[in-house]
């Protein structure tokens, strides 16, 4: 059951089954309950679409973590400093470049790191995440993707079998220790649980959130009514993240 939460938390999947429940009552000639069904698939349909709370949500999540300010990183590297991106999902398309076949998550923690890494003299870093399908993995695509942006090849690591955020922590652990500093590269929505799954393997990580979704402040969000379909990204990204810290908090995955 516990594998199949986040698809049950799809919003479209939920806004559906409402008007299932509609049509069923309808077909079964009970107009009351198929009025209540048609109400709350409406509701929910209108929050997903036109209301803040998916802006909300996501900020919620996304302002837990402010940018890295690199001067809190600079003081005291005498120990080295290790760049963690972690995967964020790709394609297998042997034809394109490697920047190509990284999803917009990927590419946007893979621009970062890389960003940190030209800015912190003598840091490496160390990219995780397997392979889905067939084809190279995760790490491997995004190394490619440094090296071709100019990242040296000796300073690329590979964290290459991890497949869940817990995994890549525990693997992280396993490989190094807290010999390091540790800058962690993921997206802003979720730096909360993959901070949390590094600190309960003991490693005190620098977060340094990418990839923002909810680019405005908290006051604006509030008057955000307009219908966009992008809200449902939103919605379901939120719960995704919502549940995994949820589930975080049990020790579950």
């Amino acid at each position: 059951m516990v594998a199949l939460a986040p698809y049950l938390l799809n919003p479209l999947l939920l806004f559906w089954a409402l008007a299932a429940g509609w049509a069923l009552m309808r077909w079964r000639g009970r107009p009351c309950a198929a009025r209540r069904w048609g109400v709350a698939a409406a509701v929910w349909l209108f929050i997903i679409t036109s209301s803040p709370l998916p802006l909300w949500l996501v900020y919620r999540l996304e302002s837990r973590h402010s940018p890295l300010d690199l001067a809190t990183v600079s003081a005291g590297t005498s120990a080295g400093i290790h760049i963690v991106v972690l995967g964020g999902g790709q394609t297998h398309a042997p034809d394109l470049t490697a920047a190509d076949r990284l999803s917009d998550e990927a590419l946007g923690r893979l621009v970062e790191g890389v960003r940190l890494y030209h800015r912190l003299p003598g840091s490496r870093l160390v990219f995780t995440g397997h392979a889905p399908g067939e084809g190279p993995s995760q790490a491997e695509t995004l190394a490619e993707a440094a090296i071709d942006l100019g990242v040296a090849p000796t300073d690329t690591l590979l964290l290459p079998r991890p497949d869940q955020t817990r995994e890549e922590a525990a693997a992280y652990r396993a490989a190094w220790g807290d010999k390091y500093r540790v800058v962690l590269v993921t997206s802003a929505i979720h730096m909360p649980r993959a901070a949390g799954w590094f600190a309960r393997e003991g490693i005190a990580v620098i977060p340094a959130p990418s990839r923002f979704w909810v680019r405005m402040p908290a006051r604006e969000i509030i008057g955000q009514w307009l219908p966009s379909p992008s809200r449902i990204g939103l919605m379901q990204r939120a719960l995704h993240e919502h549940l995994g810290l949820w589930l975080q908090a049990g020790g579950g995955r």
